[in-house]
């Protein structure tokens, strides 16, 4: 059976991706508006094609840029951090020298005192100690 007419653009397309039937296949080969078509469609196929490559193709440098990026970030997050530090320090500081507050010490929980409770172990005057009310381990007083 022959075309009585022109195969739709969508046809045509689907021809082109190798599911055309036998009679527009013939109607192809006698038809130069036909021929003329697929070649246009081919083309435009070919430059989408094109086009997609470019677009999904990775830059040569990305891997140095990505690398130099995240080396950036961790320098300035190191720098953060020592600045952090330096601002507790100065804010230690600050304490010891304006409340004439001890700093905490390591293991201590911030317990550090100051005054009356931390003259407790020293020797009175009289050579007795600080804390005569304090039973012992066998329970007497001292």
């Amino acid at each position: 059976m022959k075309l009585t007419r022109h195969p739709r653009r969508r046809r045509l397309r689907r021809w082109l991706d190798g599911a055309g039937s036998e009679r527009v296949t013939r109607h192809i080969e006698q038809c130069a508006r036909c021929q003329e078509e697929l070649e246009a469609l081919s083309a435009l196929d070919a430059a989408v094609v094109e086009e997609l490559d470019a677009a999904l193709t990775v830059p040569d440098d990305v891997s140095r840029r990505t690398r130099e990026a995240l080396e950036s970030r961790l320098r300035s997050e190191a720098a953060l951090g020592v600045f952090v530090d330096l601002f507790g320090v100065a804010g230690d500081l600050v304490r010891l020298v304006v409340d004439d507050t001890p700093l905490a010490g390591p293991g201590d929980g911030g317990a550090a005192t100051h005054g009356d409770d931390a003259q407790a172990d020293t020797p009175t005057t009289d050579g007795e100690d600080a804390q005569a009310d304090t039973p012992t381990t066998d329970g007497e007083q001292r």
